[in-house]
């Protein structure tokens, strides 16, 4: 896969994999196993209006998948760059699209704000 391959929003299989699936073990594994075998995902963001730069470390830390995840992602060559993308769609520009729950002023735009606002300070 090259990353052509994208859904409604502009989502990869990678981004899918956070999406609809709860943190665990077993996803974690699966969620490796893909990035493993797809390694010019790694880096896509969405690319619809509404969740544009959004990639799959913003996906890892905002929905919780916790330290081990975030780690594996930034020991690659992929780091920095995962790490610079920065998440400015619509929803994140538009708090009544979130019920006020998310927005750029509340979540920031890198990855790392994502931790911050959600109180995962681990992730520093």
């Amino acid at each position: 896969m090259r990353g052509e391959e994208r859904g409604m929003f502009g989502e990869t299989p990678l981004h899918v994999a956070l999406l609809f699936n709860r943190p665990g073990p077993e996803v974690n594994k699966m969620f490796f196993e893909l990035w493993d075998l797809c390694p010019l995902l790694r880096c896509c963001q969405c690319t619809g209006r509404l969740y544009r730069g959004e990639n799959v470390l913003h996906l890892a830390i905002i929905r919780g998948f916790g330290l081990d995840a975030v780690q594996r992602m930034l020991v690659t060559d992929q780091a920095m760059e995962l790490l610079d993308q920065r998440a400015e769609g619509d929803f994140f520009k538009q708090p009544a699209l979130s019920d006020g729950l998310c927005n750029l002023n509340l979540l920031g735009e890198h990855p790392l704000c994502f931790a911050a606002c959600s109180h995962q300070m681990e992730v520093f």
